[in-house]
């Protein structure tokens, strides 16, 4: 079987590790805290949703059932969280306050960050919140960075290659657990992990 598979049908128990993408992470963010309701992302809040609950089941079992279970994890390193948060100050919230037919004629740090009018001192704390709540539901790992050249990644970059995608790929394969990525993004290239997806270009390759 390929390694891409659509996430539609799909068992979360299939895998006990996923690596949920930056643009995954996204539309279920603006779900959790804007209500938004994108029929076209709608699997994969769907997905996520399935191994949250999943879990908390388990949690409300006696001990000695629920360690009979296995918790499935959504795996979280620093660079994801970093590109996580300012993504999300940007593609969430900047967005909805200056509106998307024109929030791009503006400056994150000078006119949404750095202006005391704007409501980031308020949705900032909002965001980071919402990420916490999935504590239970997270596990961390490495980076990975000083096990590789630097320079080796340098080499790696090309015309249509994304550096964090990239390095998400390196920490999925440095890690030594068995992940599944979960991504909407085109651009990667099923090497040596499974990715579920609805990308049709993901699925015909």
């Amino acid at each position: 079987m390929g390694l891409v598979k659509n996430i539609v049908g799909f068992n979360y128990f299939d895998y006990k590790y996923y690596f949920v993408d930056t643009n995954i992470w996204i539309a279920f963010l603006r779900y959790t805290i804007l209500s938004d309701n994108d029929k076209n992302v709608e699997p994969y809040i769907l997905f996520i949703e399935e191994i949250i609950n999943h879990n908390e089941r388990l949690k409300t079992l006696p001990i000695n059932v629920a360690k009979k279970g296995t918790f499935v994890k959504i795996i979280l390193s620093n660079t994801l969280l970093s590109e996580i948060i300012n993504t999300s100050l940007r593609e969430i919230f900047m967005k909805e306050y200056f509106g998307q037919a024109s929030y791009k004629q503006y400056t994150f740090k000078h006119d949404y960050r750095d202006n005391v009018n704007s409501d980031y001192n308020t949705q900032l704390p909002i965001l980071l919140d919402d990420i916490k709540s999935y504590k239970d539901h997270i596990i961390q790992i490495d980076d990975y960075f000083t096990n590789i050249e630097y320079t080796d990644l340098l080499n790696k970059i090309g015309h249509s290659t994304d550096y964090n995608d990239m390095y998400f790929e390196y920490i999925i394969q440095s890690s030594g657990l068995d992940i599944c990525l979960i991504t909407h993004d085109g651009d990667f290239s099923p090497t040596t992990f499974p990715i579920l997806t609805l990308n049709k270009t993901l699925l015909r390759k």
